[in-house]
């Protein structure tokens, strides 16, 4: 669980190197998660690169 305890800044900051974001008030049980929206967009960029 990426809030509370000792090492809270360190996990948070994992998560959000991996494209995630807390969605809603930090503490515990907080949904973590990617937009929708933003994984299509890098999609779209990527089929338009030829990637």
């Amino acid at each position: 669980m990426p809030q509370g305890g000792a090492e809270e800044a360190g996990r948070q900051a994992f998560f959000r190197a991996c494209g995630l974001t807390l969605y809603g008030p930090a503490g515990p049980g907080a949904a973590w998660g990617c937009p929708v929206s933003e994984i299509l967009a890098v999609k779209d960029t990527a089929d338009a690169a030829g990637e």
